[in-house]
């Protein structure tokens, strides 16, 4: 490790790692003296010393998990880019005796599963919390708010947080020894973790005949009435994804693995096998196909019928619309950026329109929860939580960077969406009022970030997820 703190290479010194540490570059007689109390400390001093003067360049590393980070010189702060993920290079005529300071904020977010975003772990900075649970065993994971974790002391990483509805201690991860611990939580979601996937054809849902939980219920499609069996969780599976009905737990496969066309599409336990994998196609226009791994056909229903109660099969690719699927989320939902990580909020928790939409961390406040309301042309409305307006469009404007608000539900075309298929769970989503889709400005992952529309482009920051 010590051998990763530093790098150099010509005039260019790169600072790795905040550890404490004395670097001495004999190339330049220049000694460098690090003082830090990382990553209890979010603050690193760097003391230079030796031959120092004349110009050269300090790279600092600046982490991925961090933002607003600062660095100043002798007190005074350096006007230097400071992107979490990169290095800040910092260039100057050195005198000896500089001292350079490098402020990391960090702060609690909560990471979501890759297989199920209703389980988190809880980090601060860089460091993986744990919740000690000293004798205690747990047979499921213990229910966490999110929004009830703080730190309680300023020399060590000590929190607490309110779990099961019971206080418990948290701190890092690395320190968890003679006692039990979870690093991971249950965060709440459970049954409204899900979608419902709207057929293009007669506008039913995708459910499960008579609400069965057992093996072998048979999906069949049902018009929107709520039940939980028209639930269904997005768990990637590489490439692909298994559909988890979330009323029965059970995955969608095709009964006996066959590869008929017709074959009855039914739900089973999820044991791994290739018909319970299907691949989402994004046809471009809100709709998707679900192909099957296993036979290479596509979800749709028996004899294209619009009929309530409709038997759901795999069918050849034969460009029925019954093929084709929308997905619609489902209940208050908090929606994740890929890129950074953050939630989509709105600023100050304003209930007021035009209150602008921006991310932030995932700190449990009611402004996080968006709720999907349908429209008959298959776009839906984003209606918040805190304060009952919907997300739109400054102005109504549809070019590149305009901003996104909140505003009273008045029907305009900004305030229509609609969710399109990217990868491992994400989605973008995208307007009614010109087809731009969601982004964040500048592709930034800081929070507080303003939410814009832009072109589908394909960056990381155009994808969401909602959990």
């Amino acid at each position: 490790l010590a051998d990763s703190i530093y790098f150099h290479n010509g005039t260019t010194l790169t600072v790795n790692l905040y550890t404490p540490s004395v670097l001495t570059w004999s190339e330049r007689n220049i000694t460098v003296t690090q003082t830090t109390g990382f990553p209890v400390s979010d603050t690193t001093t760097l003391t230079v010393t030796g031959s120092a003067g004349g110009s050269w360049t300090m790279r600092l590393r600046i982490p991925s998990w961090t933002s607003n980070a600062t660095v100043s010189v002798n007190g005074t702060a350096q006007n230097i880019t400071t992107s979490p993920g990169t290095y800040a290079n910092l260039t100057r005529s050195w005198t000896s005796g500089d001292v350079v300071t490098v402020r990391l904020p960090m702060r609690v977010v909560m990471q979501p599963a890759n297989d199920n975003a209703a389980v988190a772990a809880v980090t601060y900075g860089p460091v993986v919390l744990s919740g000690n649970y000293g004798d205690t065993v747990f047979s499921t994971l213990p229910l966490l708010n999110p929004a009830s974790v703080a730190r309680t002391s300023t020399s060590a990483l000590a929190f607490t947080a309110t779990a099961n509805g019971a206080t418990v201690n948290l701190g890092p991860f690395y320190d968890a020894h003679g006692h039990n611990y979870t690093v991971y939580w249950n965060t709440g979601g459970g049954t409204d973790a899900g979608y419902r996937l709207f057929n293009a054809a007669s506008g039913m849902v995708l459910g499960i005949r008579d609400m069965s939980t057992a093996d072998g219920g048979s999906a069949l499609q049902w018009g929107d009435t709520g039940t939980p069996d028209h639930n269904w969780q997005l768990v990637p599976d590489g490439t692909a994804v298994r559909l988890r009905n979330l009323n029965s737990n059970k995955v969608l496969g095709v009964d006996g693995m066959s590869t008929a066309d017709n074959a009855r599409v039914l739900q089973w336990t999820d044991n791994g096998t290739a018909d319970h994998r299907w691949t989402i196609v994004d046809n471009g226009d809100g709709t998707h196909k679900l192909r099957n791994a296993n036979s290479s056909k596509l979800l749709g229903i028996l004899n294209g019928s619009t009929a309530q109660g409709a038997q759901a099969v795999q069918d050849p690719d034969n460009g029925s619309t019954d093929n084709n699927w929308r997905f619609v989320p489902t209940g208050a939902r908090r929606i994740q950026n890929l890129a950074s990580g953050l939630l989509l909020g709105v600023q100050n928790m304003s209930t007021a329109d035009g209150g602008l939409v921006i991310q932030w961390d995932d700190n449990g406040t009611a402004d996080h929860l968006w709720t999907a309301l349908l429209d008959p042309d298959g776009y839906f409305r984003l209606r918040n939580s805190n304060s009952g307006k919907v997300l739109g469009v400054e102005g109504a404007a549809t070019g590149n960077g305009a901003r996104v608000l909140q505003w009273a539900d008045n029907g305009t075309a900004d305030h229509k969406w609609r969710l399109r298929y990217g990868t491992n769970g994400y989605f973008r989503i995208q307007t009614a009022n010109g087809g731009r889709v969601l982004a964040v400005n500048g592709a930034s992952t800081a929070r507080g970030a303003q939410i814009v529309i832009w072109d589908d482009n394909g960056t990381n920051d155009h994808l969401w997820r909602f959990i």
